[in-house]
C-alpha cells in the first residue's frame, strides 16, 4: 500500500528512503494488522503523510480494543477452584479433610451429589 502512493513528485530514491522510513515507523507492527485497518486508512487519508500516523492510530486503537475484549472475558469466567485435582481424584481415596472439602465445592457449585469418605455417593437432597 506504502509503494503505491509514494509521492510521485519524489525522485526515485527519495521515495525508497521515504518508503524504508515508512516502514522503520510501522516495525511493530504486523503485517495482519496493516491489513486490517487498510480500508479504514483508504477512506480516511489525504496526503501520503498521513498513511503512517493513521495506520499507527488505528492499530493502537483495535489493539485497546481487543485488550478490552480480553479483560471483560477474563473478568466473565469463574475463578479456579483453588484444589481442582481434588475433584480428579476418582477412585483413589479421601481422608475426612479432603471429602469435607468435596462435599463444600460440590455444594458451592449447587451439585445434590456427596461423597462419604468411604468413596460412597449419596444425595444431600434426600
Amino acid at each position: 500500500m506504502l509503494g503505491l502512493v509514494a509521492p510521485v513528485t519524489m525522485s526515485a530514491d527519495q521515495q525508497t528512503l521515504w518508503l524504508a522510513s515508512a516502514m522503520d515507523a510501522l516495525a511493530d507492527i504486523r503485517a495482519a494488522e496493516v491489513a486490517a485497518v487498510s480500508m479504514e486508512v483508504r477512506r480516511t487519508v489525504t496526503r501520503p503523510s498521513q498513511i503512517v500516523p493513521e495506520i499507527a492510530r488505528l492499530v493502537a486503537a483495535k489493539r485497546a480494543h481487543q485488550a478490552t475484549i480480553r479483560e471483560c472475558e477474563r473478568e466473565a469466567l469463574p475463578p479456579p477452584l483453588s484444589r481442582a485435582s481434588l475433584l480428579d481424584r476418582r477412585g483413589r481415596p479421601l481422608s475426612e479433610a479432603d471429602t469435607a472439602e468435596l462435599n463444600a465445592l460440590l455444594a458451592e457449585m449447587g451439585a445434590t451429589a456427596r461423597y462419604r469418605p468411604d468413596g460412597t455417593r449419596y444425595s444431600a437432597a434426600a
